[in-house]
């Protein structure tokens, strides 16, 4: 079935131009919804932006009048760290030599004795050489554990000889020498350092 319209020529155009403009309104409508949509969104952006660049404006004021109040603080850090300094190029980074040499000798064990014994320290850095004699290869053995465990001393290395004949006896002769690392940067009276 096909649609036939009755109506005169004059009435469907009028439709039609109606039809066009309803169209057209509807699209114009449209568009200027979207575009206050779009408004909108870039007003309520700009509303929120401004309530966060306030925010953080206030932020940095803080700050600022809080690091004007710590300003003096690194002043005086600054001058501490500076005359620390002068305290470690005068007193230098010598070892606490009472407490080393008694490390030293606590290190020999029952049977073991020395023949020589050389502690030098210079700059940051020093070594000792130690050389004796023991009456069997464990007492040598227990004297290095013990230097090993000494933090006072690194690097330990030894020579030990076959056993020999020592004045009617049989020993070993051993030969220790090591490295003795900087000591404290500066110490107090009470720690008994030269």
């Amino acid at each position: 079935m096909e649609y036939v319209s009755l109506l005169p020529p004059e009435i469907k155009t009028k439709k039609k131009t109606q039809d066009r403009q309803r169209k057209l309104i509807i699209a114009f409508f449209l568009l200027i919804l979207v575009l206050i949509l779009i408004n909108v969104y870039y007003l309520v952006s700009i509303v929120l932006d401004r309530q966060e660049l306030r925010t953080l404006q206030d932020e940095r004021e803080m700050i600022e009048r809080q690091s004007a109040a710590l300003e003096e603080y690194e002043i005086l850090f600054q001058k501490l760290i500076a005359r620390e300094k002068l305290i470690v190029d005068a007193m230098g980074t010598t070892p606490l030599w009472g407490e080393l040499l008694s490390n030293a000798s606590r290190s020999l064990t029952v049977g073991t004795w020395l023949s020589d014994l050389n502690l030098s320290y210079s700059d940051n850095s020093g070594s000792l050489s130690m050389s004796g004699w023991a009456y069997d290869y464990t007492g040598v053995a227990d004297m290095l554990d013990r230097l090993f465990k000494d933090d006072q001393f690194e690097q330990i290395k030894s020579r030990v000889s076959a056993e020999t004949d020592y004045r009617g006896y049989e020993v070993v002769r051993f030969q220790v020498d090591g490295v003795i690392p900087a000591g404290p940067r500066f110490f107090s009276d009470d720690q008994g350092g030269e």
